[in-house]
């Protein structure tokens, strides 16, 4: 008996479906959910057309422990402050190779920009 598709299989199996489809077809990723041992995705917003605002957003949720980092780095509210930039801005760096210009309306700009902090991220 086959053994259950890892989720992430399945994420790719429905970008493989899904390339080359109309943009409408991008709303089956709506609400959908992938966990992975290191990390949970979820997709909590696509936009309605290309160039529509807000474009599409996930929320990627990590684990201190699944990230490797020493406790210290929670330790104090600056060291959160500090770590939660630190994260954002290496995967901003590890995604932004991968995205694709816009051009169409604005000034040039890469399709993935990370979402601020959010208020009591620090605390």
């Amino acid at each position: 008996m086959p053994s259950e598709p890892h989720p992430m299989r399945e994420l790719l199996a429905l970008f493989k479906t899904l390339d080359g489809q109309s943009f409408i077809s991008y709303q089956r990723l709506l609400n959908k959910a992938f966990d992975h041992p290191l990390y949970h995705l979820r997709f909590i917003h696509i936009q309605g057309s290309p160039g529509a605002f807000p474009a599409s957003v996930c929320h990627l949720g990590l684990t201190i422990a699944g990230l490797g980092l020493p406790d210290r780095c929670l330790s104090t509210k600056p060291r959160k402050m500090a770590t939660a930039d630190y994260l954002l801005r290496a995967f901003r760096a590890g995604v932004a190779p991968h995205a694709r210009p816009r051009t169409a309306g604005t000034r040039e700009a890469t399709l993935f920009s990370p979402c601020p902090c959010p208020p009591g991220a620090g605390t």
